[in-house]
């Protein structure tokens, strides 16, 4: 298992992908982008993972519910939308079959 972000990249690059900038490694994955012809990795942001997470579940929302792909920055226990409510701001935290988890809150008003 590699330990550095410099094996990492080694083991990128020996099966022909290039990492997007030195030395990143990926806390939220990453997505293989095209550049100019070369298959390159580009780190997820926490929204672009929260997203992917999201969609693979095939969950509908209520009219009441929101999704907030940013709930992740404090520890997947507090919904940072600011279209959330106050007394209803913390997730309601699902499991999307093992991908990883992802935040519903309730709307303003609702």
């Amino acid at each position: 298992m590699p330990q550095t972000s410099a094996e990492i990249l080694e083991i990128m690059r020996a099966n022909g992908l290039e990492g997007v900038g030195d030395g990143v490694l990926f806390p939220w994955g990453a997505k293989i982008v095209d550049v100019d012809g070369k298959k390159m990795l580009k780190a997820m942001s926490p929204k672009e993972y929260g997203e992917a997470v999201f969609s693979a579940t095939g969950i509908k929302l209520e009219d009441n519910q929101l999704y907030d792909p940013y709930c992740a920055y404090d520890g997947g226990a507090r919904c940072m939308n600011i279209n959330c409510t106050t007394p209803a701001n913390y997730c309601s935290l699902e499991s999307a079959s093992g991908v990883g988890f992802f935040c519903l809150c309730k709307k303003s008003g609702t």
